[in-house]
């Protein structure tokens, strides 16, 4: 579940460098059209250029991962190139800036730990199960008010031959998949 608002790989601003304006870090003339911003990238585009260079080399600007069962709350943001962990949630108007535990509550500015959702058996055993990779069926019978009875139930269940679910995907865009069916 992903809240309103949320925002993912955020523009970032130099905070070591004496200024943190994006005008100094790359053409900006579409941004700031005017004469005196021309005249400065004239005179300056390659200290500029150069300010760019060092800032983007120096920053980390992978892809954001978020697992299954993920509960990210209002107003989140989500810095580029954190992971976060199956079973995960994120509290509202939280700032991520770092990779989120699997089965963790996080929460603030930055988001810090704030505890485990479950025991460490019962992480251990959701982790094992990976009930998001199968059709709903899995759950039949699961009282999600009850963690313990709950995992025991989706073992049985699979065992019992809970079919993977296997969404027919499509490219949007490249290499965007998209789900498109869900006949599974």
């Amino acid at each position: 579940m992903i809240g309103p608002g949320a925002q993912f790989g955020i523009t970032q601003h130099p905070g070591d460098h004496l200024s943190a304006h994006i005008i100094f870090e790359y053409d900006a003339i579409g941004t700031f059209p005017s004469e005196q911003v021309q005249r400065y990238w004239d005179r300056n585009k390659e200290l500029a250029m150069n300010a760019q260079s060092k800032w983007m080399s120096s920053r980390n600007l992978d892809r954001i991962v978020i697992g299954n069962d993920v509960w990210i709350g209002r107003g989140v943001s989500i810095m580029r190139g954190c992971k976060i962990g199956d079973g995960a949630i994120i509290a509202a108007s939280s700032v991520v800036t770092k990779d989120v535990e699997p089965y963790s509550v996080v929460g603030g500015v930055p988001a810090k730990m704030i505890r485990w959702r479950f025991p460490e058996d019962h992480r251990r055993a959701l982790a094992k199960l990976k009930w998001w990779n199968y059709n709903l069926e899995v759950m039949d019978g699961v009282d999600v008010t009850r963690i313990e009875s709950g995992i025991e139930t989706i073992e049985a269940n699979i065992a019992a031959g809970a079919r993977i679910h296997t969404p027919k995907l499509s490219a949007l865009r490249g290499s965007t998949p998209r789900v498109t069916n869900y006949a599974g």
